[in-house]
């Protein structure tokens, strides 16, 4: 009987401790939301259209299941393809008010390449744009109470992934629309000119593929014609634009560091992309700048 009444004693000891406890401290604190803000690119108006800078504009719509959005506000930084380590500032470009959203979307948010320009103080305007710059876009979204979300304090479970929670970060290219399965293929390549005495004429089979993140850069097994074989060397791969129709070799090297070279005399065929036939035909002029080695190379899509 004193063991039942010992232990009686001590359950109801419990009991008293659990009823006098201080329910707030005990009280689950409440869950402060984050930011949701996910940006699809209209295709059409995904870059900047070179052909066309006077109509040229990006646009997208932002998708938010926030209620408490008070603004997200895109920084541009533009790098010039040129000049590529020239530093440009960071600017505020486009400001989306919480007010925008509507049912959970804010559309058709825009900025044309005239706007952008001028926030990014471009000498001359939107005239300054060529092709192959870009100009990379991050976010900062405000919500009501005065929190901040950006790069600095994000998850990489909410910004990482295909179809992130929150669009942190997107790039936009100065370029044109490219049918790229027209040019992507098996193509003969043609040696038309060098001015290192090499012979001329000889025909060596390539793949071109489309290779991005721009949407008009295309990537060739081989932009020399095995020229360099016969003294050891190999086949040389190089990346190139097709801006608006011109093909523009991106940096690449063979027997040294190999940069793209508009036609200085009249041994240069034009560096134009040819999609008029379904036999697409396109050419790279070239300049080794160790040895000072040029080149033309014809390249012509196989049937």
């Amino acid at each position: 009987m004193k063991y039942i009444m010992k232990y009686s004693f001590i359950l109801s000891l419990v009991l008293l401790a659990l009823s006098c406890r201080d329910e707030d401290l005990v009280r689950f604190p409440d869950v402060a939301t984050g930011v949701n803000a996910r940006l699809i690119l209209y295709p059409e108006r995904s870059y900047i259209n070179f052909a066309d800078l006077g109509n040229a504009a990006i646009a997208f719509d932002v998708y938010s299941e926030n209620t408490d959005l008070e603004e997200i506000v895109y920084s541009a930084t533009f790098v010039e393809a040129s000049s590529p380590n020239t530093v440009y500032p960071t600017v505020p470009a486009i400001t989306v008010p919480g007010s925008a959203f509507v049912s959970g979307k804010a559309t058709d948010v825009e900025i044309t390449a005239e706007e952008l320009a001028a926030v990014l103080n471009l000498p001359g305007g939107k005239d300054y744009f060529e092709g192959g710059d870009k100009v990379t876009f991050t976010a900062q979204a405000k919500l009501t109470d005065g929190r901040t979300f950006d790069a600095n304090n994000s998850a990489p479970s909410i910004t990482g992934g295909t179809f992130p929670s929150f669009t942190l970060q997107f790039d936009v290219f100065v370029g044109c629309p490219s049918p790229q399965d027209v040019i992507a293929g098996e193509y003969w390549s043609i040696m038309e000119y060098n001015d290192g005495g090499e012979p001329v004429g000889d025909t060596v089979d390539v793949d071109v593929t489309f290779a991005g993140p721009e949407p008009f850069r295309y990537h060739v097994t081989d932009h020399t014609v095995e020229l360099y074989v016969p003294y050891g060397g190999t086949q040389y791969p190089a990346d190139f634009y097709d801006i608006c129709g011109q093909a523009i070799l991106q940096p690449a090297t063979s027997f040294g560091n190999v940069v793209n070279l508009d036609p200085p005399n009249g041994n240069f065929l034009p560096a134009v992309i040819d999609t008029s036939t379904p036999q697409t035909k396109f050419v790279l002029n070239w300049l080794e700048t160790n040895n000072n080695i040029s080149a033309s190379i014809r390249f012509v899509k196989k049937p």
